[in-house]
């Protein structure tokens, strides 16, 4: 595992006055920048979150050359001062990066029970309207075997994801209330055998790639610790995921992205997937404010756009 981070704002300049706390989780593919250099594979993928302008990108499969790529990169470096990336030894679709217009602290690379794909959790300052949050960066188990001939496909692999996918949720979940300094909730919530219900207590949003649907062991867990999917409550319809199959006669789709915030903490005013970029995956945005700060907040909805420009 090596990591990398870079700050390029002095301190105090970074105290961005924002109406909505963009987020994007955009998984890159690491096949998409093989040696570092600007494919148009790689400018797509960059173009697509870039007109956009969130107020942070959460990536998952990133590896060394991809951050080469994305430091060369003047607009991506300029747009985005405060950078970090890890990159996975073991796995080439196991690394990810934070790019931010906000100030963070990494809080911790966490290793995954299954020995499969790594969490990273950061916080951002509170320079936004939705105050200080906590991110978890999440690339989940696939439906994969490393070690079956059939391009990965096993019938075993597929089963047993399901159930590492949550394991290894519900380890990331525990080590993230560690981060978030919430060890006696933790604790109190092991005893009361409420789990992951210390998430809906904090301004907390776990995202990224989950290489599951709505359907999904993980997924419903979160769900049933109290956390809602901005994807599925504003865009339910929008795949994800495309993959072309049979020499691109066939293309299979699915829904594999998620945002998941605590709505009695954040207030979503908007989420979208943008179906673009170089990438088998195509980004989500999503707009938060806090409860606290949004004094229209009436638990309704409201027509927001997810801004071009920050």
């Amino acid at each position: 595992m090596e990591q990398q981070q870079t700050e390029q704002q002095e301190e105090g300049e970074g105290e961005l006055q924002l109406e909505g706390l963009v987020v994007c989780t955009y998984n890159v593919n690491w096949g998409a920048c093989p040696d570092g250099l600007p494919s148009p594979a790689a400018l797509s993928v960059v173009d697509a979150f870039v007109k956009q302008s969130p107020h942070v990108v959460l990536m998952q499969e990133v590896t060394l050359e991809w951050a080469e790529f994305l430091e060369a990169n003047e607009v991506v470096t300029s747009l985005y001062p405060h950078r970090a990336y890890h990159t996975d030894k073991n796995w080439l679709g196991g690394g990810m990066a934070v790019l931010s217009k906000l100030a963070f602290e990494d809080k911790g690379w966490i290793e995954a029970p299954s020995n499969w794909f790594h969490a990273w959790i950061i916080t951002l300052h509170p320079s936004s309207a939705a105050g200080e949050v906590s991110i978890i960066n999440l690339h989940l188990r696939p439906p994969l075997s490393p070690t079956s001939p059939f391009m990965g496909v096993s019938l075993q692999a597929w089963y047993q994801s399901k159930q590492d996918r949550l394991e290894d949720t519900k380890v990331f979940v525990d080590r993230w209330a560690e981060a978030c300094s919430m060890l006696r909730c933790m604790e109190t919530m092991r005893r009361t055998g409420l789990g992951g219900k210390w998430l809906t207590s904090e301004k907390v949003i776990a995202c990224g790639d989950f290489n599951e649907e709505t359907s999904g062991l993980a997924y419903k867990w979160l769900e049933s610790c109290g956390m809602r999917d901005a994807r599925q409550e504003f865009d339910p319809t929008t795949d994800t995921w495309h993959w072309p199959l049979l020499n691109g006669w066939y293309t299979t789709r699915a829904k594999y992205d998620h945002i998941f915030y605590p709505p009695n903490q954040l207030r979503c005013l908007t989420a979208r997937v943008s179906q673009e970029g170089g990438s088998d995956h195509f980004p989500v945005f999503a707009t938060f404010v806090s409860h606290t700060t949004d004094s229209s907040s009436s638990g309704d909805k409201q027509s927001a756009e997810t801004p071009e420009t920050a």
